[in-house]
């Protein structure tokens, strides 16, 4: 490789970071806990992102009064961003009965009362719709993870970034 070109791929490999840097992006984040699949996946930068759907896996800052809730409980430390995947948006409709959640009438997943120690943790039984600008988070793998059937809706605003699969751990 000729050292013009050595050269271009350290400026631009600079500019890269420099970019990630000024945007405080982080391109990676690993997933270690149950809610979804453990592994790693790729953080998509919010100028590439389009509208979110259904099903997109995203990391979100979770609101003050649920925050104080899960630091306590020590789910999550303070300045940590929840991976969860979208299972409703504005205009669904979501019902939570003394044994799962459903979406628009559609099985989702299982609910329960004690989370993974034993602690309890109370469900957001009844109906319920999602409002403008609001989605519904949940974590598939684990009916304990702390999620959108214990805490309901959260602002999309909250939303910091889509993440895809890159790796993920099978275990065992």
């Amino acid at each position: 490789m000729g050292k013009f070109k050595a050269n271009l791929i350290c400026i631009l490999l600079l500019l890269l970071l420099l970019v990630f840097n000024f945007f405080e992006y982080t391109p990676f984040t690993i997933n270690l806990s149950p809610s979804v699949p453990c592994g790693i996946y790729f953080v998509i930068p919010k100028i590439l992102q389009a509208d979110y759907q259904k099903g997109d896996m995203v990391l979100f800052e979770v609101p003050a009064k649920i925050k104080q809730f899960m630091t306590q409980r020590e789910y999550i430390d303070k300045n940590t961003y929840l991976l969860k995947q979208i299972q409703a948006l504005e205009g669904d409709t979501y019902y939570v009965d003394n044994k799962a959640i459903y979406v628009n009438d559609e099985y989702v997943g299982d609910i329960s009362t004690r989370d993974s120690l034993g602690r309890s943790i109370i469900p957001q039984y009844g109906k319920h719709h999602v409002n403008k600008g609001y989605f519904l988070p949940i974590g598939l793998n684990n009916k304990n993870s702390y999620d959108g059937r214990y805490f309901g809706e959260v602002p999309i605003k909250n939303i910091k970034n889509k993440v895809i699969p890159l790796i993920i751990f099978t275990g065992k």
